[in-house]
């Protein structure tokens, strides 16, 4: 408003399908749409400023409404960085018939700004996602286990909770790998993270923890329930369809190590010991089964 006065408007960014925009500031009593499809506006369809006022040939946008049943000049412009449409700034004009080129140019500089600083924004989060994020499972990595495990074990103290882990390993990974190829192998660490994402609580954390280890941070979960979980999960991946290459592979197998806090592990390094001493004690007992510490 202090750059553009006696105006209303609004600031919209793109939807993750590319599809739709959706307001994220709006000021005054702006009356365009507050969610709309790209197609509903001329800026983003043309890739440039678009104005429109009431004597104008121009046609108003779709998602542009009349106020009281009149328009008022109108101004979209893409915000467009890195050949990419980020989304648009719309602003509407009182007491004005038509839109000084002055303020078009203004408002140009304006979406080109917001344009970079969203575009710098996407990419911090990238770059954050990916410092946190294992690229193969999707699964979050060692580094977020030590930091997030922790925080899960302070909060558990204070309320007086359990806190299970449970770390899994790829039974024979590496005759798979010997057998199939590395490709078959990556196929089979992403298929189970892809399964471990969709298959815990919200409030769960999956990580890789190196290889093809993956350790599973239960809060509020005695380790009885973790067992039936466990379980669960082992079944799960062992009845798993693998195919690569358009042959079937023979289906794989875990072996799962539960430990629990604070009965197994008062800190996260003892804990996670713990969890994996009860896998090793699994795959000395013949793979593919569960145990706990």
């Amino acid at each position: 408003p202090p750059l553009f006065t006696n105006t209303k408007g609004a600031v919209y960014v793109m939807s993750n399908s590319k599809s739709m925009v959706n307001a994220i500031v709006v000021w005054g009593d702006a009356i365009s749409d507050r969610h709309f499809g790209t197609k509903d506006c001329w800026a983003i369809r043309l890739g440039d400023s678009y104005s429109a006022h009431p004597s104008s040939p121009n046609l108003y946008c779709s998602h542009v409404r009349g106020h009281n049943h009149q328009l008022l000049p109108s101004l979209c412009l893409p915000m467009i960085a890195e050949g990419e449409t980020i989304g648009i700034l719309h602003i509407e004009f009182n007491n004005i018939d038509d839109i000084p080129q002055p303020i078009i140019n203004i408002a140009e500089t304006v979406s080109q700004n917001l344009a970079l600083s969203f575009a710098n924004l996407k990419l911090q989060q990238e770059l954050k996602y990916q410092s946190l994020h294992d690229p193969l499972t999707g699964l979050y990595n060692r580094r977020y286990l030590e930091e997030s495990l922790k925080k899960e074990l302070d909060r558990a103290r204070r309320q007086q909770q359990f806190v299970s882990v449970i770390m899994l390993d790829v039974d024979h990974f590496k005759r798979f790998n010997d057998t199939h190829g590395h490709q078959a192998g990556d196929l089979v660490l992403n298929k189970i993270g892809a399964y471990l994402r969709a298959a815990v609580r919200e409030y769960d954390t999956v990580c890789r923890y190196g290889g093809e280890e993956i350790v599973i941070v239960m809060p509020d979960a005695s380790i009885e329930n973790s067992i039936i979980r466990a379980e669960t999960i082992r079944a799960d991946i062992k009845a798993m369809k693998l195919e690569h290459d358009g042959k079937h592979l023979k289906s794989a197998t875990v072996s799962i190590g539960i430990a629990c806090f604070p009965d197994d592990g008062i800190d996260a390094e003892k804990l996670i010991s713990a969890a994996d001493k009860a896998l090793y004690q699994a795959k000395e007992g013949g793979r593919d089964c569960v145990k706990r510490v």
